[in-house]
């Protein structure tokens, strides 16, 4: 299968593609499409709970790295994902996001302050980061305008 970027028509991304007889052409690109997907998943991963932290030369000593991080990284997932629909985006801030999920249970472990210091901190990064993103969009948006009037 070859599939091409919707964005750049010259750039080709091939795969070869293995599939019972009646498969459709439509599921083989949906497979092709959730790829990146998954790799952004063991990305996410390997930087926030350490997928990639093991030295490790036999299965069994491998298995017992791996699955607790999995379980890890599915809690923090689900965590962040049931945040998001809780929150409004008008209260200026961006959702939790499974990094600061992380972080803020890493504060509740290990630190001795109080966790409204460790609330305050979240809820201001993330109100920093919201206004970073609003001001990023905009001057998109206007780059973006200059160019459509040419």
């Amino acid at each position: 299968m070859i599939r091409r970027s919707i964005t750049d028509p010259t750039d080709l991304a091939y795969y070869l593609c293995f599939g019972p007889v009646g498969t459709l052409d439509e599921d083989l690109t949906r497979v092709a499409g959730t790829r990146w997907t998954i790799e952004e998943c063991f990305q996410t991963a390997k930087t926030e709970v350490g997928l990639d932290h093991y030295q490790v030369h036999r299965y069994d000593a491998w298995y017992r790295h791996i699955t607790p991080v999995l379980c890890a990284h599915a809690y923090l997932a689900i965590t962040a994902a049931q945040a998001k629909n809780g929150t409004e985006s008008d209260d200026g801030l961006i959702p939790l996001t499974l990094g600061e999920v992380r972080r803020l249970l890493a504060h509740l472990i290990t630190t001795t302050r109080p966790f409204d210091y460790t609330h305050r901190w979240s809820r201001w990064r993330r109100r920093h980061q919201h206004r970073a993103r609003t001001a990023h969009y905009q001057r998109r948006l206007q780059l973006h305008q200059v160019r459509l009037e040419y």
